[in-house]
């Protein structure tokens, strides 16, 4: 990830790195979104706005461990489990991959997808 942001002339002064990880491995047309700092801090994987008007949904490509157990059915094992399986097969496409972790299935994944965003 370090060298696709260098190559893009690094991050902006506005931008949430402190939430990069940059020693994640990207996978070939992969897109790589960089947060925004929200009034000088960290959202945490929160987004101020997902680009369909919801504010206050949890970005699973961002959102660190406190934003994922947040969220219904999803403990601090879960929420690690997340973010380990994102730093390893990249990001999610859509939020339906959430399911692709293990222990979420359907049920898990109906209570807390109106919550989600990419």
């Amino acid at each position: 990830m370090r060298d696709a942001i260098n190559a893009c002339g690094g991050v902006l002064p506005n931008a949430d790195h402190e939430n990069i990880n940059m020693a994640q491995v990207l996978k070939d047309g992969q897109q790589l979104r960089v947060p925004e700092k929200a009034n000088g801090s960290s959202q945490a994987g929160i987004a101020a706005n997902s680009g369909n008007g919801k504010a206050g949904l949890v970005n699973i490509n961002t959102a660190d461990e406190k934003a994922l157990d947040a969220l219904p059915g999803i403990g601090p094992a879960m929420a690690k489990r997340i973010i380990e399986y994102r730093e390893t097969e990249g990001q999610f496409q859509t939020i339906e991959d959430l399911k692709k972790v293990k222990g979420i299935g359907a049920a898990k994944f109906n209570k807390m997808k109106d919550k989600l965003c990419i």
